[in-house]
């Protein structure tokens, strides 16, 4: 399944032509899902695909997927991290253009201001892309470093944004805390940008005791083959 208002007409003709061709079932999904407990356009859109995904699979098992089951599903979901709020602070996982599109749409339907926008990326993602996503929805932004070891340092990847009130900050608890002063009582601080960065802060938060094994990119050269031991 695919949902049809996201895409191109000429993307959606080439896919139902691979459909065709490899003699695979397609389906289109024109209408979002309403009541999952995911915030977001982009969530509910998801949630649509997922939830015609599992009846499709019901349906060939000769099976019904049950109305109550999955109003129970979607009331109850839960996804770390993807636009999640922890003690007044935004979490999201976006660390690409497209993602960076989906958390705007999102901040803008949103009313707390001012919006302070805290950063790290990782080497290799499209920083530029990104910033010209997501960066007018903040009116502070703090460029840090996650424990990646492929993180940015954050003085680089503040030099591949712009912003009228940018600022460096590269220990992630202190520009979490410098971000909070920033926002104050009536503001929101958003962490995006690197799954590794909303890990690290958002265990910081609610107090979790960090995995003693170090969190680590398995390709850091951006090689499928093993690291070298040199």
């Amino acid at each position: 399944p695919f949902f049809l208002p996201r895409l191109s007409q000429d993307i959606t003709a080439e896919i139902e032509a691979v459909a065709a061709l490899a003699s695979a079932p397609l389906s289109i999904v024109g209408t979002p899902v309403h009541g999952s407990a995911l915030p977001g356009a982009h969530q509910q859109n998801n949630a649509a695909l997922a939830l015609e995904l599992a009846r499709f699979v019901m349906g060939s098992q000769g099976r019904v997927l049950p109305l109550a089951a999955v109003d129970e599903g979607l009331a109850r979901v839960f996804w770390p991290g993807r636009l999640e709020l922890v003690q007044g602070v935004l979490f999201d996982c976006a660390h690409n253009v497209q993602g960076a599109q989906a958390l705007a749409a999102a901040l803008a339907a949103s009313r707390p201001r001012p919006r302070v926008l805290v950063l790290s990326m990782v080497a290799g993602k499209d920083v530029a892309g990104f910033a010209a996503a997501v960066l007018p929805q903040a009116e502070h932004v703090i460029a840090t470093q996650c424990s990646s070891d492929r993180a940015l340092p954050a003085a680089t990847l503040a030099g591949a944004m712009a912003h009228p009130a940018l600022q460096v900050v590269p220990d992630p608890l202190d520009a979490l805390a410098h971000a909070q002063t920033l926002a104050g009582p009536h503001g929101q601080v958003v962490v995006a940008g690197s799954v590794f960065l909303v890990g690290q802060l958002r265990a910081h938060l609610l107090g979790h005791t960090p995995d003693p094994v170090v969190t680590s990119d398995p390709m850091p050269t951006g090689n499928f083959g093993p690291k070298s031991q040199k």
